[in-house]
């Protein structure tokens, strides 16, 4: 039998070189590496969900001519576990696409809601002050995992023939079954058990260059056909470089978060100050003295002022 075997693994080894290959790389990863590698973990909610007109393509037989785009998903840190604060708002990047369901071996992809509890593992994206799941972009699912009894209630388990409830599949389920109630809410003695059972992840440092690219190309690795995905990093743009067309991205998000007017915001060009610092100027139309906003943007990106009713720059 083993006889059998090695000569059947033998043929196939010498046919794939004949033939188009196609390879798709998974993270196995559990809950304990990815608290440990991640550079903010927390329990959050989602307070809204917009397109950011990011996208990009990924490769694999089913997925080819699909255009992937990136949600910018507002999510507010119920209860903090690694690197945030309880309260904050954290834009995080999901990836979509059109009809998922027409692809096979689709990328776990989240499907966010308003409303919806997550536990999100994160890394900065290459766009300042944006987040992704750890194991973006092809299976964000793995590091944003849902929160919600009902929703696991629905999946079927059976072992032996009969039924396994989801709390009692895997240590790793019950853990999460943990961090909610029976009412849909956050269970606070879980969340507290988690971070005493995590607590040695919880202190440890990711990588400081780990970041989440948000686009990706196809490359070929070898003449039989054997290819994979790469961050297109482009031709000659930093990624980290924040030029006036990211400072408005950033600012875009700011005035999203602090307003409901969005929609009628009209963003002046941004003004590099001799710091190295930007000001944005945001106006409301129909404009009044009182719907000014400047917005201060640090060269790391991170927006350190936002005025309300001051036209004044620098």
């Amino acid at each position: 039998m083993k006889t059998a075997i090695y000569f059947a693994a033998l043929l196939l080894l010498l046919l794939f070189p004949a033939m188009p290959a196609h390879a798709r790389m998974l993270p196995l990863v559990n809950l304990q590496s990815l608290i440990k590698d991640s550079q903010r973990v927390f329990v959050g909610q989602v307070k809204s969900v917009t397109p950011s007109g990011i996208t990009t393509g990924l490769s694999y037989p089913s997925w080819e001519k699909v255009t992937f785009e990136w949600l910018r998903v507002e999510v507010e840190v119920i209860e903090p576990i690694k690197g945030t604060k309880k309260g904050k708002i954290v834009s995080t990047l999901m990836l979509s696409a059109p009809e998922p369901h027409h692809m096979s071996d689709q990328p776990t992809m989240v499907e966010p809601e308003v409303g919806q509890y997550h536990l999100h593992c994160l890394l900065p994206t290459t766009l300042k002050g944006e987040y992704a799941s750890f194991t973006a972009p092809f299976d964000d699912g793995v590091a944003i995992l849902r929160l919600d009894r009902e929703h696991w209630n629905q999946a079927t388990y059976y072992k032996d023939g009969k039924k396994v409830p989801f709390q009692e599949q895997s240590e790793e389920n019950y853990t999460l079954w943990d961090l909610t109630d029976d009412k849909g809410g956050i269970n606070r003695d879980g969340v507290m058990s988690f971070r005493k059972k995590c607590a040695k992840e919880i202190a440890s440092r990711p990588a400081k260059k780990a970041v989440v690219y948000l686009k990706w190309k196809k490359v070929m690795t070898s003449p039989y056909g054997w290819y994979a995905n790469v961050p297109d990093k482009g031709k000659a743009v930093d990624e980290y470089t924040l030029d006036a067309a990211k400072i408005l991205e950033i600012a875009r998000v700011a005035v999203t978060r602090n307003e409901d007017w969005i929609k009628q915001a009209k963003f002046d060009k941004p003004v590099r100050q001799p710091d190295g610092s930007w000001v944005v100027l945001v106006k409301r139309r129909p404009e009044t003295p009182e719907d000014h906003r400047s917005i201060t943007i640090a060269p790391d990106g991170e927006v350190t002022e936002y005025s309300r009713g001051i036209e004044n720059r620098k």
